[in-house]
This record gives structure tokens, sequence and C-alpha cells, in this order.
């Protein structure tokens, strides 16, 4: 029988490089960077991340999908949010090892856009990026 291995947490693994090695978003005062909204209100400054999907290529790569959704209170606050976050990502590729993965490669599938959110009537912005990785045993939180 096959081994199995875990793949680990590529949008925990989003969420801790913006929150630990992202230092130029300090200056934008982020309430939080998540995979959900929860605790969320408007005008609050946030990043949720998100895994909407993937390919593994068994047993030991996986290439996930990451969607950012970038809350802030202006458009240009958003934009300028949306592209550290994406910069960093690319930063990280080849030398990020956490949440159980390393990030090979970080491509981007569809560029930061304008996607207001009509149900909050607030300003967001959306960016997809498609990451290759390998699972990191070693870094697996334990649950």
């Amino acid at each position: 029988m096959a081994e199995w291995i875990l793949h680990g947490d590529p949008a925990g693994a989003a969420v801790d490089i913006l929150t630990n090695y992202t230092p130029e978003l300090t200056p934008y005062a982020l309430t939080n960077i998540a995979k959900d909204l929860v605790g969320w209100s408007k005008p609050q400054r946030w990043i949720t991340v998100t895994r909407e999907g993937g390919l593994n290529k068994w047993p030991k790569i996986s290439k996930p999908r990451l969607d950012f959704y970038i809350y802030a209170e202006s458009d240009n606050a958003c934009q300028d949010i949306s592209n550290i976050a994406e910069a960093s990502l690319f930063r990280a590729a080849k030398i990020y090892r956490g949440c159980g993965v390393r990030i090979h490669r970080v491509v981007e599938e569809v560029g930061a856009i304008d996607a207001y959110d009509r149900l909050s009537e607030s300003n967001r912005y959306f960016f997809t990026l498609r990451l290759t990785t390998t699972p990191d045993p070693e870094t697996i939180p334990l649950p």
C-alpha cells in the first residue's frame, strides 16, 4: 500500500507569510489576516485567504489555488494592500517553509481587481495565485 502524505495548509501558509514576514503591511494597520471574515465589520482593513481548489500530482506535489480578498475603507488602500500582499507571496517562493508546506512556485492567475462587495457595501479587491507546494512534515502544526 502507498504511503499517505499530508500536504499541509497552503492558505495557512499564506496567512503566516502576510502576518509574520511582510513588514511592508505594518503601516496599513490591518485589523486581521485570516482564512475567514469572522469578526470583520466595515470599514476594518482585512485580508481573507481561501483555498478554492488545487491539483495534487500524487504523491508529493500540490498546486493549490488561493483567493485573496482585501477589504479597506478606500479603493486606494485596497489596491496598495493587494500589491504588497501579492509581492510578498512571490518573494516567499523557494524560501518559505511552514504550516506543513514548502512553496516552490507562485503564479498569478488573476491580478488584483476592484471587486466591490455589494452585500456589505464595502471596498474590496481580489486576486488569485496558484502555488506549487510539496509537503514539509517538519512544520506541520500539531492538532
